[in-house]
């Protein structure tokens, strides 16, 4: 497989250059979506990439990500990934002006970042002081302070000949095996979060599973709306790895599922209608009685869904049902809508079902090259 998931760019940049790679929508009153196809995609990555190596980082020196789902994100990670530095994802909650400072410092103590890029200057101040990096060293999506990056000056940052050959050399010294792509942070339930780190060859085992498991529905390029978000390594890593590897399209979910903000994901689905949709059983909950609900709102959803999965959580079997009952009502056929198992301490998916089932709860067996090992529970035989 290609190095990584900035290896696929190239690939689909050419062969699928005016399809969307990924969207998201506007903040203006109008609220569309705003969109980079394949061919704008390269073309920011490799500019970004050009102004991280400029910054100086590397392997040593990774650069930390403390912002939401956007395309700008896609873009820093894919082009950090395509010229060896380690990139980590920090979750959002940590930017909140109620955070305790200490967990954030001490994550920055452990994997020292070269820079940091973050969704607003402004917004992540706090944030900012616990890091304690240079101005300098700050790449600010909006409302950069002074002397921070803007996102602007760094898609500036054109690849000259001079600018590419680097490119080129960062790319040709990465070791798949011993270079760090990915650094996740645990959620810490069990004390201070712990840092995982990901190998080049970690993420291709990732690319490897989605195209394995997502071979059935290869012929078509995807379409996903997703909100988990890209801190967690399903999300950073397991979602993106599918986006990637199969040349498909990225929506980015602004919604969650909860009471009060589920209405965004719903008025997402009625524009966006998804050829895959995973999320959580209360996602599930909340969707469902939407589906049911509203005819026309079902059959858009349904009209080009081939996969639906969860995960993270059992689902009722009722749910189940009633999801399936929406489906045949709609389409007049039921969907694959299965669930897998994982670890987020290693990676992501290790077993996986991909099958048209009677029921819920079968996780599938492990992936190509998985080895799964069954040990006693609380004593049991």
């Amino acid at each position: 497989y290609p190095l990584g998931i900035s290896g696929f760019v190239a690939r689909w940049a050419r062969e699928r250059g005016a399809q969307p790679a990924f969207r998201e929508r506007c903040d203006d009153a109008a609220g569309g979506w705003r969109t980079l196809d394949w061919d704008g995609f390269e073309q920011q990555m490799l500019a970004v990439a050009a102004g991280l190596l400029a910054l100086g980082l590397g392997q040593r020196r990774p650069l930390m990500i403390l912002a939401g789902n956007s395309i700008a994100h896609a873009v820093i990670v894919a082009a950090a990934e395509h010229v060896g530095i380690a990139t980590v994802p920090v979750s959002l909650a940590h930017a909140a002006a109620t955070a305790d400072p200490a967990a954030l410092r001490a994550m920055c103590e452990l994997v020292e970042p070269g820079a940091v890029f973050v969704d607003s200057g402004l917004r992540t101040a706090a944030a900012l002081q616990a890091i304690a990096l240079p101005a300098e060293r700050v790449i600010a999506l909006h409302d950069a302070g002074p002397g921070q990056l803007p996102w602007s000056a760094l898609l500036a940052s054109a690849p000259t000949p001079r600018r590419q050959a680097a490119i080129d050399a960062a790319r040709a010294r990465i070791d798949a095996q011993t270079d760090i792509a990915r650094i996740f942070f645990t959620s810490g339930s069990t004390g201070v979060p712990k840092a995982v780190p990901i190998s080049y060859d970690g993420v291709a085992a990732q690319i490897a599973n989605a195209l394995y498991f997502h071979q059935a529905w290869a012929d078509a390029p995807m379409v996903l709306l997703d909100w988990l978000p890209w801190s967690h390594v399903f999300g950073g890593l397991g979602t993106l790895c599918r986006v990637f590897a199969l040349g498909g399209t990225y929506c980015v979910d602004d919604g969650r599922p909860q009471p009060g903000s589920f209405a965004r994901t719903v008025r997402n689905l009625r524009e966006i209608a998804p050829t895959i949709y995973a999320s959580v059983p209360a996602a599930f909950a909340l969707l469902v009685p939407e589906l049911e609900r509203d005819a026309a709102f079902a059959k858009a959803f349904f009209s080009r869904l081939r996969y639906a999965g969860y995960g993270g959580a059992s689902l009722p079997r009722d749910l189940w049902q009633r999801f399936q009952a929406a489906a045949q009502h709609a389409i007049g056929q039921s969907i694959v809508f299965v669930s897998a198992f994982g670890a987020t301490e290693t990676g992501g998916g290790a077993l996986q079902y991909s099958e048209a089932g009677d029921d819920i709860g079968n996780i599938g067996i492990p992936n190509p090259g998985v080895a799964v090992k069954l040990v006693p529970l609380d004593g049991d035989d």
